[in-house]
């Protein structure tokens, strides 16, 4: 839809083999993207100048904000501050660490699937290497490329205003071309760094869990507060036909009796429970037959709430039930 392919989404609506084409093609996207990242963890991991909290570092390349990330920022704030001996040592370590992979992440090496990558990042170490040769021989060193900078800024006052100028004269030409080479890295480490939103893709409901909710449920259930959702709304939860909206002879017996149980103070009068029980249940009159009947519902539903540890019997009094627990508490 936000494609404006409105027959697209009409095919996926109406055609269960397009439907299910589409949902083929999304396990494919999301085996793919998972790689894709698993990739890009490790080798960002290899890149970054100081460590990185592994669950910082996974949430922010999940969420494909690692390119606008100060973890980015950062990497490019040490590759401006290298020498070109620094920037051997660094494109060296990203080419191992593309073709060994990673074992404790069942990461296998990838070089031969980014081989344009790999060889512009081998390309890069070899002018690198190259320039920093040829400046030992020379006995010129190259500053790095933050130096450069700073270096070559010169301060005028023109009208009163100071301005900033950079100086060319003060640059050497295997300076300029260390600054290219800065440049050249520091692009293709954005581009390789610059992720697709998982949330963007077909069917990430499926597999991309972002909500607290749906682990707490599965490791630390609440059991009692679903029972008591259930006896409370048993439409909702029951398997039973509801015709009445509100309390009625339609409920399961257990949920009537615990409505009742409910409006009672902390001593419930086992006989007043009855009469309520049983004029829900049959009505005000009854019919024959009927109070047999509902007193074996009743005894089971009070069985139910004993099992369920609600009530319990009163040593105080032999003809009343004691409350043990409180609805929510």
């Amino acid at each position: 839809m936000e494609t404006h392919n409105l027959d697209g989404a009409r095919e996926l609506l109406e055609g269960d083999q397009v439907l299910l084409r589409e949902i083929e093609n999304a396990l494919n996207s999301r085996n793919r993207y998972l790689v894709r990242l698993l990739r890009a963890l490790h080798l960002f991991a290899n890149v970054t100048p100081e460590p990185i909290s592994g669950i910082e570092l996974y949430m922010t390349i999940f969420e494909g904000a690692l390119r606008k990330s100060d973890y980015l920022k950062r990497v490019f704030e040490s590759i401006r501050r290298m020498t070109p001996d620094d920037l051997v040592i660094y494109t060296a370590r990203i080419t191992a660490a593309i073709e060994n992979g990673n074992p404790e992440m069942d990461l296998e090496g990838w070089a031969s699937d980014d081989e344009e990558f790999v060889e512009q990042i081998q390309d890069i170490e070899a002018e690198a290497s190259s320039l920093a040769r040829n400046a030992v021989k020379a006995g010129k060193p190259i500053r790095s490329s933050d130096a450069i900078h700073s270096k070559g800024l010169r301060t005028t006052v023109i009208a009163q205003r100071v301005q900033l100028s950079y100086e060319q004269s003060t640059v050497t030409e295997p300076e300029k071309e260390f600054i290219s080479l800065v440049d050249r890295i520091s692009s293709l480490l954005e581009g390789y760094f610059t992720l697709e939103n998982p949330k963007k893709l077909f069917l990430n409901e499926v597999w991309l869990c972002e909500a607290t909710r749906s682990s707490l449920d599965v490791f630390a259930p609440r059991p009692r507060a679903v029972i008591e959702e259930a006896l409370s709304c048993p439409r909702d939860y029951l398997t039973c036909e509801i015709v009445e909206e509100g309390l009625s002879s339609t409920h399961p017996a257990t949920a009537i009796l615990y409505q009742s149980y409910l409006e009672a103070g902390s001593l419930i009068n086992m006989a007043d429970l009855w009469t309520t029980f049983y004029e829900i249940t049959t009505g005000s009159e009854g019919e024959e037959g009927s109070e047999r009947e509902a007193l074996m519902q009743f005894y089971q539903s009070l069985a139910d709430l004993k099992l369920l540890g609600m009530v319990k019997q009163s040593k105080k009094k032999a003809d009343h039930l004691a409350k043990v627990a409180w609805n929510g508490l």
